[in-house]
C-alpha cells in the first residue's frame, strides 16, 4: 500500500484540477483505517458529470504512462460506471457515483495525511459497508481489522445501511467475532 500513496496523490491532483469529487476506497482505504496490507490497485468512488468525463479523458490522453483499458457503461448513460486505468504502472479503478449512498460516501469522506501525502478517504464506516456488500474472504478480514482499530465507529449509521441492504447477518458475524 505504501508504494501506492505517491501515485494516489499524483492521480488525485488530476481529479482535483477537474473538480471531480472523490474518495479513496478499497485496500488503500482499509490500510488507512486499520493496518497496511498488500493491494493490487487503487480504488476510488467519484462523482463526475458528462463534461468532467470528457475532460478526464483528455487529461489522461496527455499523461505519459497512462492507459484507459476498460470503460463500462449502463445502457443510455453518457458517463461510465467503471473506468479502469493503468497509471504509471498502477491499476486505478474509478467507480462513478450512481446512487444516493455513493454520493453520501463522498460527502462523508475524511481528509487525512498518509506518509506525508494528503488524501481523501472514505470513512471507516463506509469502507466496512462496501466490504460487507462485496463479502469476499479478504473483505471480512479487513472489516474485523477496522473494527479492532477504530473504537468510535458510528454503529447507528452502519446498522441503518446493513438493514437496508440485507447484509445484517454478515455484520452480526463480524461483531460476534
Amino acid at each position: 500500500m505504501r508504494d501506492y500513496i505517491p501515485t494516489t496523490n499524483e492521480f488525485l491532483k488530476i481529479l482535483n484540477q477537474l473538480g471531480i469529487e472523490h474518495a479513496v476506497i478499497g485496500g488503500v482505504a482499509t490500510g488507512v483505517w486499520s493496518e497496511e496490507r498488500l493491494t493490487k490497485d487503487i480504488d476510488f468512488t467519484i462523482a463526475m458529470n458528462e463534461s468532467q468525463w470528457t475532460s478526464l479523458q483528455e487529461a489522461l490522453k496527455n499523461c505519459s504512462e497512462t492507459e484507459v483499458f476498460q470503460t463500462s457503461f449502463d445502457p443510455g448513460e453518457k458517463v461510465p460506471f467503471l473506468i479502469r486505468i493503468r497509471y504509471k504502472g498502477v491499476i486505478i479503478d474509478l467507480l462513478t457515483s450512481l446512487t444516493p449512498y455513493q454520493d453520501l460516501l463522498i460527502k462523508r469522506r475524511i481528509t487525512t495525511e498518509v506518509w506525508g501525502y494528503t488524501i481523501d478517504v472514505a470513512s471507516a464506516e463506509d469502507i466496512i459497508l462496501l466490504k460487507l456488500l462485496a463479502h469476499r474472504g479478504q473483505d471480512m478480514v479487513d472489516i474485523q481489522k477496522i473494527v479492532q482499530h477504530i473504537k468510535n465507529l458510528d454503529l447507528a449509521y452502519i446498522e441503518k445501511w446493513v438493514k437496508e441492504w440485507e447484509v445484517a447477518d454478515y455484520w452480526e458475524k463480524v461483531k460476534n467475532g
